[in-house]
Formats: C-alpha cells, structure tokens, sequence
C-alpha cells in the first residue's frame, strides 16, 4: 500500500515516539520480515520523512529541537546551528514567527527517507510543504495521542486503524516480555 501511495506522487512521513534503534527493528521487520544481522535501511525508501523520538502529542502542540538522526549509527546531529531560547514567560507553543529549523525536502524517486529526531508539526510541515493540515491524511493508533490532537489542534484529516492498533499492542506485549521475562 505504502508504495502504492509513492508511485501516485504522494508524500509520505512515519512520526514515532520511539527513538530510532527501536523504529529501525520494527520496520525491518513489518516491511520486509528482516531480522538480526539481515536489517537494512531500505524500508526507508517507503517515506519522504522519518520522524522519531517525536513526544506525541506535544509535537502537535510544542515546540521542541529538530535533530537529524545517521540511520548508520543512529547518532544526532543539529540542525539549526543553535535554536532560538525562548524567553521567560512566554508560552511554549509553536509559533509561525519562531520559524523552523528544517528545509524544504527535494527527493527524488528512489531516495532514501530523511530520519529525524524530535521537532514540531511546523518543521514537518515545511519539510514536505505542507500550507495547511487539511492536506495531510494522518493514519495513526492511537485514539488521543494521534487521531484527536492532530485533528483538533491542526485540522488534519485522520484515520485510525486498528490492524495498526492490534500490531501496535502485539509489539508492546512482546516487547514487555523481552524486558521482563526471567
């Protein structure tokens, strides 16, 4: 499905709040059923944008650093050369006068997703050029923290999937019991 939705032109971003050792396993494994020593980073050819560690759903609401993750070794890099403070009682919402960090995506057919770290819908937004949130279709799993902030807050449009949801929870189970299994 995801690549049918490449082909048609359409831009495609993963925002996760797990961070990127996590996301690369997982969607190894749900893209292709590669495991170990077999992972790769193909599966990022399936997105424009890949968005971890991204703190939904303050991502719909606060502002936060953007970093750009080495899908190689996972390693953070700024990305703004410094980002602004702000000031002393001042809310810390995004602001369109605050600016953002990232720049406009150019990829071509074939190119790789680029992987970041944290940020804001501001930066996606611009990255993808996004000018209003009725243009994003937002598929998430969960009921508050995907579909209604990101609906309310922005306007984006939202489904929520429950093959997702189901997924979702097998991997939170499995991954509890990989932590807390004697």
């Amino acid at each position: 499905m995801l690549r049918m939705y490449k082909r048609s032109g359409r831009k495609l971003f993963l925002a996760t709040n797990s961070l990127w050792d996590y996301t690369h396993v997982v969607m190894n494994y749900l893209c292709s059923g590669r495991v170990g020593r077999e992972k790769n980073d193909d599966w990022l050819q399936l997105f424009d944008v890949v968005i971890v560690g991204c703190a939904k759903p303050g991502f719909f609401s606060e502002r936060r650093p953007l970093f750009s993750v080495d899908p190689a070794d996972g390693a953070l890099r700024n990305t703004d050369g410094g980002a602004p403070i702000i000031p002393i009682g001042s809310e810390d919402l995004p602001a369109e006068n605050l600016g953002s960090t990232a720049s406009v995506l150019d990829l071509q057919e074939g190119d790789k997703a680029l992987v970041f770290q944290g940020g804001n819908y501001i930066d996606l937004h611009k990255m993808l050029g996004v000018s209003s949130g009725t243009q994003c279709l937002y598929i998430g799993d969960h009921i508050y923290g995907d579909i209604l902030r990101s609906k309310k807050s922005l306007g984006w449009r939202t489904m929520l999937d429950f093959q997702l949801c189901r997924l979702c929870t097998l991997f939170t189970v499995f991954t509890m019991m990989m932590l807390y299994m004697p």
